[in-house]
């Protein structure tokens, strides 16, 4: 009979926790996301992509916590020597671009990189994968 009443008195407390907004699921959307300090769109060939302050922050906010050591599907993202690897090796613009028919990251339900992000990482990269 105890364990009766325990129980209900328990459904009945976590019920109004859950109504009053005490209790919340985990949310699997990211709300942290690190703002870029310049508008991308506005990058040139001209233009110097900046890794800690573009070319990071995009990973920070597209590829993480999934690319976090030790890397989903053996991609870590976490330093820059790694993001330079990764970059360097042709890894990197193929899957963050779409086309039919090959894997694409980052997976849905996340949005796919802006043209203005991967343009960024295209110029990041045809600079040399600086560390700047």
């Amino acid at each position: 009979m105890k364990s009766i009443v325990f129980f209900a008195l328990t459904l009945i407390l976590f019920s109004c926790a859950k109504q009053q907004g005490l209790l919340q699921a985990p949310s699997l959307v990211c709300d942290t996301l690190k703002p870029i300090p310049i508008n991308l769109c506005l990058l040139n060939d001209s233009s110097s992509v900046s890794y800690t302050r573009v070319v990071k922050k995009i990973f920070d906010n597209n590829c993480m916590p999934c690319h976090a050591k030790p890397g989903s599907g053996g991609i870590n993202l976490d330093t820059y020597d790694q993001c330079k690897a990764t970059a360097q090796s042709g890894q990197l613009i193929p899957i963050v671009v779409y086309s039919p028919g090959n894997t694409f990251m980052p997976p849905p339900p996340q949005k796919p990189l802006d043209s203005c992000e991967i343009k960024a990482l295209n110029l990041w990269i045809k600079q040399g994968c600086l560390l700047n």
